[in-house]
This record gives structure tokens, C-alpha cells and sequence, in this order.
């Protein structure tokens, strides 16, 4: 019954979180409102994470470029539909 619950839970999430990613505008095609909701720009991704307390699933705003990672949530003033945003390094 829970890998059931934890499915429904994967699925959902999944399509709360994303829609077409492919959709996503580039930061330099995109004109930023005054004060925007949520960040404008970003790929969101479905991150699932199991330990001893059990299993965790968030949607994350991913800012993986320099130009995403130096833009980051300035201007915004919510997440919007995500939970977080995780800054991806260059290794």
C-alpha cells in the first residue's frame, strides 16, 4: 500500500511541478515583470529523496548556468509552484 501512496504522491508531484519543459523560455528571451511571482526563466525538476524518516518529494526551480545561478531568485517574491531552487556548481 505505501508504494502505492508514494506513487500517487511521485505523480502528481511530477505534473504539479513541470508541464513542458520544453516550453521554458531562455533568460534572454524573457522580459522580467516589476515584481514577478515566481522566477522567470528556470527549469523545474522533481527531486525525490528517501532516509530514515522516510521520503521527501519536491519540485525545484534549477539553476544550472552561470547566468541562472547570478540571477537566482533576485526580483522574485515566492516560489511560485516549486518548493525550492537548487544551484547547480560547475564541477
Amino acid at each position: 500500500m505505501r508504494s502505492v501512496i508514494a506513487l500517487v504522491v511521485c505523480v502528481s508531484a511530477a505534473a504539479a511541478c513541470g508541464g513542458d519543459e520544453s516550453q521554458s523560455p531562455s533568460l534572454s528571451s524573457v522580459i522580467i515583470p516589476a515584481t514577478p511571482a515566481s522566477p522567470v526563466g528556470f527549469d523545474r525538476k522533481v527531486a525525490v529523496a528517501t532516509g530514515a524518516e522516510g521520503t521527501v518529494t519536491m519540485c525545484l526551480w534549477v539553476a544550472d548556468t552561470a547566468e541562472r545561478r547570478s540571477v537566482g531568485m533576485m526580483g522574485s517574491d515566492s516560489f511560485g509552484d516549486a518548493d525550492a531552487m537548487v544551484f547547480v556548481a560547475d564541477a
